[in-house]
């Protein structure tokens, strides 16, 4: 009997090939997964070689066919089934065997709507007649893309019969035929027929997919110059190098074209960083995927925004739809540098709160007053003015000293850039949790190419406010019950 192999997928019917990839090979069942930006495949089966009825005939090889090409759609499955070779019955024993059987006839060549060649596999040879000698026949060769398959030579006395040879039609050798005293050799893959005698198997079939796809490789241009697909030198001639940027708020951006200038589509699938300083750089484009019609364009932009100084590269990849090469990579770079003359002030509605400054006051509203321990709370409200003539960057706010627990802060997003003469307003809140008076430290690291703290002290006094003893506010100053001395600072002097 002969082994049987198919591959199964659903096909449909459009066809335009433009280039082959590396073929996949299978020796054994699986499944073939179409990549992306194949158009169509082409399918080469060998079939396994046969196994025999009686012991000492050759095992006819397997037929070989080429598919003519077949449209599939990236994504889908193909199940692969690959024949096992065939072997005799061995209860005959290592040597003692029947004689005189005639070679198995190899596998035939097939025609059809969809095959491209197709060619027979060779036939077995027949086992020697001799008695005596009980020489098995060779193996029929497989066949393959050059030719039909190599007979196996008939069995002789005394010598081992040859298997047809495979080089000349590209398809496995026939395995030799046994002597009296040795068993035959076991076929060659892919579909080569086992040589008579004794327990040898002919060779597994085999299934090799090769993919084609169209050759919709992009051209990506910066600053009207070609980038060259791994380029690792960036320039100025092409956008690739950022130049020099302040890391305290300044940023450089650089556009970059697509270009199609195949006869396809392209099909943009991602668009990505990489390296140690890819948070320096940032990939302004369109939803993903983008497709580019042939003859046309489409734009993206990059921005370097460096957070420290020094030289910052990273690795841009764009991922596309050509099957032998998906990948378009190369490299950006940008230098951080530190521009000078951000100056930072701390005021209380116009009143400047020195830093440094370990006194509080109600003038500066550094001092926060009474206020109830008993679930009350009050907010004072600074301004971070940059009186310089360049950026300033906040990195944190944070409090300190024994009773910092009771006092909080405005959630600010840093770091924080304040340009020159700009400004940013933050509350601090106090809530105290026991009776007494409460201090803690407000600082902010404030960074003008080098990085320094802005301190000051703060203070509030937790009371018991009941019921019958309402709380009146001024200016956000708790105006105690009986007050005789008028002032600016709760509201009650009114100049």
């Amino acid at each position: 009997m002969k082994k049987a192999l198919h591959i199964i997928a659903v096909i449909l019917l459009i066809c335009q090939v433009v280039f082959a990839q590396s073929p996949v090979t299978f020796n054994a069942n699986g499944t073939y997964i179409v990549p992306s930006g194949v158009i169509s495949i082409t399918v080469e089966l060998w079939g396994a070689g046969g196994s025999n009825i009686f012991n000492n005939a050759g095992g006819g090889g397997g037929a070989y066919v080429k598919s003519k090409p077949i449209t599939v759609i990236p994504g889908s499955n193909f199940s692969v089934f690959v024949g096992s070779g065939g072997n005799t019955n061995s209860g005959f024993g290592n040597h003692i065997t029947g004689f005189g059987a005639s070679g198995q006839t190899g596998g035939s060549a097939t025609i059809g709507e969809r095959v491209q060649i197709s060619y027979r596999g060779g036939n077995g040879g027949t086992g020697s007649t001799n008695p005596f000698s009980q020489s098995g026949g060779g193996g029929g060769a497989a066949g393959g893309p050059l030719a039909n398959g190599a007979n196996g030579q008939n069995g002789s006395s005394g010598s081992n019969a040859p298997g047809g040879n495979g080089a000349l039609s590209g398809g496995g050798s026939g395995g030799n035929g046994g002597s009296f005293t040795t068993n035959g050799t076991a076929g060659n893959a892919p579909g080569g027929g086992r040589g008579g005698k004794g327990s040898t198997s002919s060779g597994n079939g085999r299934v090799i997919v090769t993919v084609y796809c169209f050759d919709s490789k992009p051209r990506v241009v910066g600053n009207n110059t070609p980038i060259s697909d791994g380029d690792i030198t960036p320039s100025f001639d092409d956008s690739t190098d950022f130049g020099a940027v302040n890391y305290l708020g300044g940023s450089s951006i650089r556009k970059f074209s697509i270009q199609n200038t195949t006869a396809a589509t392209v099909v943009i699938s991602n668009l990505t960083k990489t390296g140690t300083d890819a948070a320096s750089f940032t990939i302004e484009n369109n939803s993903l995927p983008i497709t580019i019609s042939p003859g046309t364009s489409t734009l993206f932009n990059v921005v370097f925004t460096p957070k420290t100084a020094g030289l910052k590269t990273t690795n841009l990849s764009i991922t596309h739809n050509n099957c032998t090469d998906p990948l378009f990579e190369f490299a950006l770079q940008g230098t951080g540098t530190c521009v000078e003359g951000g100056s930072a002030l701390i005021k209380y509605k116009e009143v400047t709160i020195t830093d440094g400054d370990n006194t509080p006051a109600f003038a500066d509203s550094t001092d926060f007053g009474n206020v109830g321990f008993n679930g009350y709370s009050t907010k004072r409200f600074y301004t971070i003015q940059n009186s310089g003539s360049g950026h300033l960057r906040i990195n944190s706010l944070d409090f300190s000293g024994p009773d910092a627990i009771n006092f909080t802060a405005e959630r600010l997003s840093f770091p924080l850039i304040i340009p020159a003469g700009g400004s940013k307003t933050f509350w601090v809140g106090f809530t105290p949790a026991s009776a007494g008076q409460k201090n803690a430290k407000v600082a902010l690291s404030v960074e003008n190419c080098s990085i320094n703290e802005y301190d000051f002290a703060i203070r509030g006094n937790g009371i018991c406010i009941t019921a019958d003893n309402p709380v009146v506010k001024g200016n956000q100053v708790i105006i105690p019950d009986g007050d005789a001395s008028p002032s600016a600072v709760d509201s009650t002097d009114f100049g």
